[in-house]
């Protein structure tokens, strides 16, 4: 796992781009040791599955900080461990939903490290149970 004292500091394009290099190694090795690319959520009771392209596009902003980056090596922790408390329809809120039907926000609270926000996005398909998909992960007051 890497540590906090591994991932570089600062907002130069070098160090951003070093922290999206550190998410992508991080995510082929969960990857690598979650096949399957789902992990079971005690609060969901259900599977929260990880797609490549929003895990892509959460390293990108997760990389234009320190505090972000470090919540992604949490992934594990925070989708077995959060809470769903927000639910909200993407059709009441005036969103053109691609794929997912509702949004939720699930924090999660990291003992030394503080709030982490986990977005995830349900599809529910007739006659079948509802798949939770993550669709961002974001530190509340974020450290640049």
């Amino acid at each position: 796992m890497i540590t906090k004292y591994e991932i570089p500091k600062g907002r130069t394009k070098e160090k951003i781009q070093a922290r999206e290099k550190i998410i992508n190694e991080f995510f082929a090795n969960w990857m690598s040791v979650n096949p399957e690319k789902r992990i079971y959520n005690a609060h969901l009771h259900e599977f929260i599955y990880l797609d490549y392209f929003p895990f892509q596009e959460t390293a990108c902003k997760a990389a234009r900080s320190y505090k972000t980056t470090l919540a992604v090596i949490y992934l594990t922790e925070i989708l077995e461990l959060a809470k769903a408390i927000i639910w909200s329809s993407l059709k009441e809120s005036g969103e053109i939903p691609i794929r997912f039907t509702n949004r939720i926000i699930m924090p999660y609270e990291k003992p030394c490290f503080g709030k982490i926000n986990l977005t995830v996005g349900a599809v529910h398909q007739k006659g079948k149970k509802s798949k939770f998909y993550l669709t961002a992960i974001e530190k509340n007051d974020v450290e640049r």
